[in-house]
């Protein structure tokens, strides 16, 4: 699993005995995806959220002989990265494999959304506007935040956390475990992205805009 892309970015301190990272939203993103935070670095850290989403910790890297914390810390963070980006790959590829339909879609609206009764979550519509695998939907379509977990909250994809204007890649009939609730969507925020053909999807489109005349 990837790490869940965030609503934010907290700076990590890696003199804590224990690294936790949050994956509980990092199927498709490290690609990805929302955290509350997604790295938490602390020895009472346990996070046992509910619905089938996972916060796992992870121990610290063993200091070398001599090193700074400048240096220490620096080198626990690439630890890091280069974990998310890994898990990020294996993930993004059995979204790909496993969706009927993957596309490109770009956020037209956002709003904040109650869940169990606190405006915590965010409702986002997104209109598709090129097809990556199978079909291109012709009509907008709506992904939410829908629970609140230990780890934070989960629904269709860290997706809810963009901005209008921002690119999405969409994921129709996956099994989304995030989410109680059923969903067979997912979308992750585009810029994200490290599956090659992700990637390749991407360029294509960035190519064809570069070549229309202002």
């Amino acid at each position: 699993m990837a790490f869940r892309h965030g609503r934010s970015r907290p700076e990590a301190d890696v003199s804590g005995p224990l690294i936790g990272v949050d994956i509980a939203r990092s199927r498709g993103e490290a690609a990805g995806m929302k955290r509350w935070p997604s790295i938490l670095l602390a020895a009472s850290v346990t996070c046992a959220p509910a619905i089938g989403s996972a916060c796992t910790l992870l121990p610290r890297p063993l200091r070398e002989a001599g090193e700074a914390d400048a240096q220490y810390s620096a080198r626990a963070r690439m630890m890091l990265d280069a974990r998310a980006t890994a898990d990020a790959l294996k993930v993004e590829a059995s979204y790909f494999e496993e969706a009927s339909n993957v596309y490109l879609a770009r956020i037209v609206h956002s709003k904040k959304i109650s869940i169990s009764g606190l405006k915590l979550g965010r409702q986002v519509t997104l209109r598709p506007v090129q097809a990556i695998k199978g079909i291109l939907p012709g009509r907008q379509i709506k992904i939410e935040d829908r629970v609140l977990t230990s780890c934070g909250v989960v629904g269709d994809g860290p997706a809810t956390s963009g901005h209008v204007g921002q690119m999405a890649i969409v994921f129709d009939g996956v099994r989304n475990e995030d989410a109680a609730h059923g969903s067979q969507r997912y979308a992750f925020l585009a810029d994200r992205a490290h599956e090659p053909r992700l990637l390749a999807a991407l360029n294509r489109r960035k190519v064809r805009a570069d070549k229309v005349p202002e």
